[in-house]
């Protein structure tokens, strides 16, 4: 197994929904989950609410990775929030930024008008129409990622957790069923 160099070079495990296309290594083969890191034993998610934290008091980004299951559809899940709002969100190593449906959008703050739909994204149904929008405030347990790009998608129906979020969050890897996020 070997380390990705960085994020956006990421494999989608089984992702039910892409919005950017398949992604291949610097020298054109193709990201596979056998690719990826092995978990590192023995750390504790940054986002926990006793983990590390800086100086200043906020939360360590580098005391270790969040690591969570596939679930029974073989896809990864986390809790957070967007605009204060929470919710589910898919993870999706496989998509350049974090999707919204249209359908929720309003109720997360974020307006967009039918004019602003002028972006066509592929997913795994075919491709939609997206408008490009900047997310105020993205949060995963106790970090709070700010003007996080994102596109908001017609008939899209659940929120993906893209590269535009996981990258900033930190290394990405998956060993088996488990998915480990952030860390050193």
């Amino acid at each position: 197994m070997r380390a990705w160099p960085d994020p956006s070079t990421a494999c989608s495990a089984s992702s039910a929904l892409l919005v950017a296309p398949l992604l291949r290594h610097r020298d054109d083969s193709p990201v596979r989950t056998a690719d990826a890191a092995p978990l590192v034993a023995g750390t504790r998610s940054p986002w926990a609410p006793d983990a590390p934290k800086q100086a200043d008091g906020s939360p360590n980004p580098f005391a270790g990775p969040a690591v969570i299951s596939r679930d029974r559809n073989g896809t990864f899940h986390l809790n957070g929030a967007i605009n204060g709002r929470s919710l589910d969100m898919l993870v999706d190593t496989g998509a350049t930024v974090v999707a919204i449906p249209a359908t929720q959008a309003a109720d997360l703050g974020i307006v967009v008008q039918p004019d602003e739909f002028r972006a066509t994204v592929r997913t795994a149904s075919g491709t939609a129409s997206a408008a490009p929008v900047r997310i105020a405030s993205l949060t995963i347990g106790t970090t709070e990622l700010r003007d996080v790009e994102g596109v908001v998608v017609e008939g899209l129906d659940r929120i993906l957790l893209g590269q535009s979020a996981l990258a900033r969050l930190g290394k990405v890897s998956i060993d088996g069923d488990h998915m480990a996020i952030g860390g050193n």
